[in-house]
């Protein structure tokens, strides 16, 4: 067992390591298998060192850090978009089409956004368009991931549905537009 001194001391030295490094160096491995070794030492750093509340733990294990994807797995979002500004940089615009709620989505749209970001280096926007007003509210519930009190990434989805959108009542041809092209309804933005 580490000594709160020491914890204080490899935490702030893990962060600063971490920053400057990118590449695995014997530090680097160094600083991190304390929590290895003393696997409750993390959740006494979360509550004495950064104040972050956590509830008392039954049991704490090491689980493989590798993170690779077997075998290949499909992820695609319905429409993405690369959207350039002038003057506040490139935007990409992953669009999806959801009818109805699915448990599986928040976890795939927090990945599309974290994969993107990550892939492209540009800022990713989730916008989700939904048929009825249900299905926009579910959609529109911010996902978040970490601790409650300290969430480590929180995904605000945009929602277009009936509550915030026009109905189209009759063909646009101007749009290229047709009956066909609706789930129940047709909405649009602007049209």
């Amino acid at each position: 067992m580490r000594s709160s001194g020491v914890e204080a001391n490899a935490i702030g030295t893990c962060l600063c390591v971490f920053s400057v490094h990118r590449m695995v160096s014997s530090s680097h491995e160094a600083l991190h298998r304390i929590f290895q070794e003393d696997t409750g030492a993390i959740v006494r750093a979360l509550r004495k060192l950064l104040g972050v509340p956590f509830p008392d733990t039954s049991k704490t294990f090491v689980v493989s850090p590798d993170l690779t994807e077997i075998a290949p797995v499909e992820r695609r979002v319905d429409t993405l978009l690369q959207v350039e500004t002038e003057k506040h940089g490139t935007y990409l615009f992953a669009i999806e089409s959801q009818s109805r709620r699915d448990k599986d989505k928040p976890a795939a749209w927090a990945y599309y956004l974290s994969y993107m970001y990550a892939k492209f280096r540009h800022q990713p926007v989730l916008i989700v368009l939904c048929p009825d007003d249900a299905t926009a509210r579910w959609a529109a519930r911010p996902i978040t991931l970490g601790l409650p009190s300290h969430p480590s990434l929180t995904v605000r989805p945009l929602v277009l549905g009936p509550g915030n959108t026009p109905l189209i009542t009759e063909r646009r041809k101007r749009y290229g537009m047709s009956r066909s092209l609706s789930f129940r309804r047709l909405h649009t933005v602007g049209a």
